[in-house]
């Protein structure tokens, strides 16, 4: 509605996923939302007459709600203008576009979201991206295995909040990690690439339970194999 009223042109618009438009039922997600984020970045001289001017004028005099602490209100324009920035409503923060994304608030689910095409994610969203040294399939099976969610259990710092486990960013940056740069044989990429396709198409398990011979087990396997796991057994 805010885009229409103010006929704010497209090219000062980002579409970008909000965790409410997700499915936590699904691995796989849609890379497309019903939201889309204001992002201006060009000078103000050069807003004169556009939509997106006239919304700027319109922002910069609405107040934001009463604030718990202080419960002083305050103009939008004097909020953002806190944050720095030589513009009050210029982006704070650049978008990566991720085809990965992890929850920074975890309950019983540790499995990433996959995205067919790069997007934009919220804030309570982590976007991953894997080095251009790592194949994209390898990151992806190991971020859905039994493994990444052993290693956070074991080493992140997973602090309680608003009920649920909330993992830091700079725990999430230091997790150790197997060698997922190292070179691979075709045909183990390429059995670990089906057991993927098919854990992608069943429902992330719950934390809470173990199912033995499920798709996430085949995938484990494949990946414990590449990964030169032989003195571990998946089981254990």
């Amino acid at each position: 509605d805010t885009i229409n009223i103010w006929k704010i042109e497209e090219k000062f618009l980002r579409p970008i996923l909000r965790l409410a438009d997700l499915d936590s039922t699904a691995y796989r997600q849609p890379a497309s939302g019903k939201i889309k984020l204001f992002y201006c970045t060009v000078e103000q001289g050069d807003l004169r007459g556009t939509g997106a001017g006239k919304y700027i004028d319109w922002a910069e005099r609405q107040e934001t709600g009463a604030k718990k602490q202080s419960g002083a209100r305050m103009t939008w324009r004097e909020a953002l203008e806190k944050q720095g920035g030589a513009y009050w409503w210029r982006p704070k923060a650049a978008l990566k576009p991720t085809k990965i994304a992890l929850r920074k608030a975890i309950d019983v689910l540790h499995a990433p979201f996959i995205f067919s095409a790069p997007v934009n994610v919220d804030q309570r969203l982590y976007a991953v991206k894997p080095k251009e040294s790592v194949d994209e399939g390898l990151s992806t099976a190991y971020l859905c295995s039994s493994l990444f969610a052993l290693a956070l259990e074991v080493n992140a710092d997973l602090g309680l909040g608003a009920g649920v486990l909330t993992l830091g960013v700079r725990s999430l940056i230091d997790l150790p990690c197997p060698d997922l740069g190292k070179s691979l044989e075709p045909k183990a990429l390429a059995a670990l690439a089906k057991a993927l396709e098919a854990l992608l198409e069943t429902a992330p398990p719950s934390a809470l339970e173990v199912r033995t011979g499920s798709a996430m087990r085949q995938l484990d396997i494949e990946l414990m194999a590449i990964l030169g796991f032989s003195d571990l057994k998946v089981n254990d």
